[in-house]
């Protein structure tokens, strides 16, 4: 396990993902190694329908509904299905997957649906489990330092003070 995604919805639900790789054996004894994204995770398709006649050259032919068109949108959230729900349990069974028992071996993220934010780190895995996500994103976004104004920048009397 190489990274483990806690992703909270619009609608508020939280869900976790992950990406990693997986090393197994071939027929033959040789090492052979996957990697993997989201498997957690699956889009609907998004389809348009017609009516068709059955018989275009008859104009008295009846019709049929015939789907034109169908296709996958990852950035559409509506279509986005996740089927692992965020709790402790899920969160702790994806964390034993980590290749080592170092705790930097796998990167824990957060991110919100919907924001235009991006993806933040969390380091500590017990925050991660078992603060709730709005005080993590809160935390993760606040800037973390101030403009020191004791040096004498000039900045007092200017346009931009």
């Amino acid at each position: 396990m190489l990274q483990i995604r806690r992703i909270k919805r619009l609608d508020g639900t939280e869900w976790l993902t992950s990406s990693g790789r997986l090393v197994g054996l071939d027929r033959a004894g040789n090492e052979v190694e996957h990697s993997f994204s989201s498997p957690e995770i699956f889009y609907k398709p998004i389809t348009r329908h017609e009516f068709k006649k059955e018989d275009p050259k008859n104009e008295y032919s009846p019709t049929e509904r015939k789907c034109v068109e169908a296709a996958i949108n990852p950035h559409n959230f509506r279509y986005t299905e996740y089927t692992l729900p965020f709790n402790e349990e899920n969160f702790n069974n994806l964390y034993k997957q980590k290749s080592t028992d170092d705790s930097s071996s796998v990167s824990m993220v957060i991110y919100h649906e919907g924001t235009s934010e991006k993806p933040h780190q969390i380091t500590n895995a017990d925050q991660f489990k078992n603060k709730p996500f709005d005080d993590l994103w809160q935390e993760a976004i606040t800037p973390k330092y101030k403009l020191d104004r004791s040096y004498k920048d000039n900045l007092e009397d200017s346009h931009i003070a």
